[in-house]
């Protein structure tokens, strides 16, 4: 049996009983709530989980949404770890496993991946894609940014935008594995509500897509 340690990330505004409950009782489960975090990390909250988890498997999720069988990833992603197809792409560690509903298989998708609707990994695999970004990005514009501001607006850009960066930079494995949207998916206050989410998201993929292709 795998041990994995399930990370939720949350804004401490919604009951998470249903997703923690829809969860296999041996898994480790872990919430990080950004209303008791230093500042908000959005998205990159998973990603603290991460380095908190006490097993090296990761399933994580949003605090919206139901995975029928959470299990199926994980079986997924063992899978893969043994099968040639992941080894030609390199390190079999470094893949991650997505739950990509045929819907969302669009050309704004075509290089990244939902991570929200489930997804697994080893723990060490968005550092990776995180550091490769980085590095990247240091070594061709002489410095992330000029000033503290501009800095720190970077910062920003990329804790709500981290997904794309470790989706576009790691191999993925694309399943569909039912899920259910909880009530409060549709909330205003939900990052993917915001109007200028899109726009943001897309200026980053670009971002890294020219770390990718560089």
């Amino acid at each position: 049996m795998a041990l994995v340690s399930a990370v939720i990330p949350t804004r401490g505004d919604v009951p998470l009983d249903e997703i923690l409950d829809s969860l296999p009782r041996e898994w480790e489960k872990i919430v990080v709530d950004n209303s008791r975090e230093p500042q908000d990390y959005s998205v990159y909250a998973r990603y603290i989980g991460c380095q908190r988890a006490s097993h090296d498997l990761i399933m994580t999720q949003d605090d919206d949404v139901i995975v029928s069988d959470p299990e199926a990833l994980v079986a997924e992603w063992i899978e893969c770890a043994a099968d040639s197809r992941t080894h030609e792409r390199g390190d079999s560690l470094e893949h991650v496993v997505c739950n990509m509903p045929e819907e969302f298989r669009h050309d704004f998708y075509r290089d990244h991946s939902l991570v929200g609707f489930g997804a697994v990994f080893h723990r060490d695999a968005p550092q990776r894609a995180f550091t490769a970004f980085h590095h990247d990005k240091l070594k061709r514009l002489g410095g992330l940014c000029r000033t503290p501001v501009e800095q720190c607006e970077y910062n920003d850009r990329f804790r709500r935008c981290c997904d794309i960066a470790f989706t576009a930079l790691t191999p993925r494995v694309l399943v569909d594995v039912p899920k259910r949207n909880l009530p409060w998916c549709d909330a205003p206050n939900r990052m993917w509500k915001q109007p200028e989410h899109s726009g943001e998201r897309a200026e980053f993929l670009r971002q890294v897509l020219a770390v990718r292709d560089a």
